[in-house]
């Protein structure tokens, strides 16, 4: 029998998207007299700048380094043989080879290196760094130390104001990844049953992320007794579910693309208790309020203020840690809702709306991505029923 042809994944954006990117990013180089952004990722779960201005991805700590010129094509340095190439990429003039390991002490500057080999001839440049929380020590104080004449600043903001509003061809991008983890949590809910362990549904959840073209997958499988007490972090892998618990699956995959999107889903087997019900049907009210509050030009901390009062209203504590976040090239990424985000919402943001009321008795909830509109309320990207299965 002849084999069959296996499925292709390579799906990328095109070289028009790219040009949008680079084309707004060098108007505001050009606002701040910006000469070079300089970013660097070590992975794909939260790699998003590197990405996003070259469409090369970095993953497990291999880092890649991308010099963006004002007035020309980049630069990118990656983790291989020493030299130098022309890779034949949209925007790219040269990719540079270095055995540059994080484990490796005596490494650590070598492609920090490169890039001042390249910004040698250009005195009293302005520098922007972008994505500061990714930028080890070792390289910022190579660079600044022997590039003394330049002019170095955050360039975080100014790029995020950009990236976190997506085109129609992201969008389009982020929809199908969505499509694909339906079709996941479908499968899966066939796949569940009592009597096999935590690992079992684990690793099949990974394997079909990996059979969508995901090179990431954040997955979070536990599950208690659906009448409680809730139990803190989930079991251990090893767990054999048993008749009359709670499954909750979480799914935070990216594409073949490299966007990412999530969603969550309740398992039941048997009745579901009435205390666990209302709790989530409270979840799925507060969702509602808060897409009500994702309109354009709405503040995000009155957003998060408004979200925690929300939550003590309905007996619950409030959320310490973040309501809802953008995605896109990063699993998380801003606006983000917490106490101290500064973006505002608009329209073309892909956000992962959270709600997730936390009890004694579980820990439930509701999440899907959603895209905000100029009018009316965010499309959602996922079709899958928001409900508690009963298996």
């Amino acid at each position: 029998m002849a084999s069959k042809e296996p499925q292709k994944f390579l799906e990328s954006v095109s070289t028009r998207e790219l040009e949008r990117r680079w084309s707004a990013v060098r108007e505001a180089m050009k606002e701040r007299d910006i000469d070079f952004l300089i970013a660097r990722n070590g992975t794909d779960i939260l790699g998003g700048y590197v990405k996003w201005l070259s469409n090369v991805g970095a993953k497990n700590d291999y880092p890649v380094t991308v010099l963006f010129p004002r007035d020309d094509d980049m630069v990118v340095i990656k983790h291989g043989p020493r030299g130098s190439t022309n890779p034949g990429l949209p925007g790219i003039k040269k990719q540079y080879g270095v055995p540059v390991l994080p484990s490796l002490q005596y490494s650590i500057t070598y492609d920090a290196q490169v890039v001042v080999e390249e910004l040698a001839k250009h005195k009293n440049s302005h520098i922007g760094m972008v994505g500061m929380g990714f930028i080890p020590v070792a390289f910022y104080n190579h660079l600044t130390k022997q590039l003394a004449s330049a002019k170095f600043s955050d360039a975080g903001d100014m790029v995020d104001g950009i990236k976190a509003i997506k085109s129609d061809e992201e969008i389009e991008h982020l929809r199908t990844l969505a499509e694909a983890q339906d079709k996941t949590v479908e499968y899966i809910l066939s796949r569940v049953t009592p009597g096999i362990q935590i690992y079992e549904i684990y690793a099949d959840l990974m394997h079909q992320c990996l059979l969508t073209g995901s090179t990431t997958a954040n997955l979070i499988v536990y599950s208690q007794p659906a009448n409680g007490p809730r139990q803190s972090g989930g079991p251990a892998r090893s767990k054999v579910i048993e008749k009359g618990d709670l499954v909750r699956i979480l799914v935070e995959s990216n594409g073949a693309s490299g966007y990412f999107t999530e969603i969550s889903s309740f398992i039941c087997f048997g009745k579901v208790p009435d205390a666990l019900q209302e709790q989530y049907n409270f979840a799925q009210d507060l969702q509602r309020k808060l897409l009500g509050l994702l309109k354009p030009g709405a503040d995000s901390l009155t957003i998060w203020n408004t979200y925690n009062e929300l939550l003590k209203k309905g007996g619950y504590a409030e959320e310490k840690r973040i309501g809802a976040h953008g995605m896109g090239l990063d699993m998380v990424e801003r606006p983000c809702l917490q106490f101290d985000e500064t973006m505002k919402i608009q329209a073309g943001m892909c956000i992962a709306a959270h709600s997730t009321p936390t009890s004694a008795l579980a820990a439930t909830g509701v999440v899907e991505n959603y895209i905000i509109k100029k009018t009316g309320m965010p499309e959602c990207l996922h079709h899958t029923p928001q409900r508690i299965n009963v298996l």
